[in-house]
């Protein structure tokens, strides 16, 4: 990728590069604030001079970064998310790996993410009040973002405490079934995970 500087604003700690891309045969301008340090890196282009891919990284850095940590301010008010699933989810709307990453570990080192809290929650959530046996309840973690290991400590963590019962849950859930056929009582542990 080609991109030509249209601006360059010095203003007190940071310097203001307004880029001119072609986007479908269209000229497209934007905004990027960049450090002084990481300006020079590049050599200091002035208006007219061309970049390239390298250095456009460097310009858009900073103002990715803060783009990617409003956007998961943004996710973060909807609900609770695992470190790793924020990052997949900014991802997913086009930030760069590494924006996402340390706007995900921006929020986890600022206290918005707390993955042991969470998965209490969603533990105890998905055993006591939607019947999940261990084999459900492991992969569907997994699936948000959480490690494997985290899971099980958590796990055996709830059991230790009180807080869930596979086997009071199991039975629940067959209380709610007394009338079911032995394949339906079957296919209803199963695809509950027990």
């Amino acid at each position: 990728m080609i991109a030509k500087i249209s601006g360059v604003v010095h203003t007190g700690g940071a310097v203001t590069v307004t880029l001119c891309t072609q986007e479908r045969g269209k000229e497209k301008k934007r905004r990027y604030e960049v450090d002084p340090e990481d300006f020079e890196s590049i050599g200091s282009p002035s208006i007219g001079d061309e970049v390239y891919d390298g250095e456009i990284s460097v310009i858009i850095r900073k103002t990715e970064r803060r783009e990617a940590y409003d956007r998961a301010l943004k996710i973060l008010a909807m609900g609770d998310n695992s470190l790793d699933g924020l990052s997949r989810k900014l991802q997913m709307r086009g930030f760069s790996r590494e924006s996402a990453e340390y706007a995900a570990a921006e929020m986890q080192r600022m206290g918005y993410i707390k993955e042991s809290d969470q998965l209490q929650r969603l533990i105890d959530y998905n055993v006591n009040k939607k019947l999940m046996g261990k084999r459900k309840l492991i992969p569907y973690l997994v699936s948000k973002g959480y490690s494997q290991r985290s899971i099980c400590e958590a796990i055996d963590l709830a059991i230790d405490e009180g807080v869930i019962d596979f086997d009071k849950a199991r039975q629940e859930l067959l209380s709610k079934n007394l009338g079911a056929d032995p394949m339906q009582i079957k296919k209803l542990l199963y695809t509950h995970g027990f």
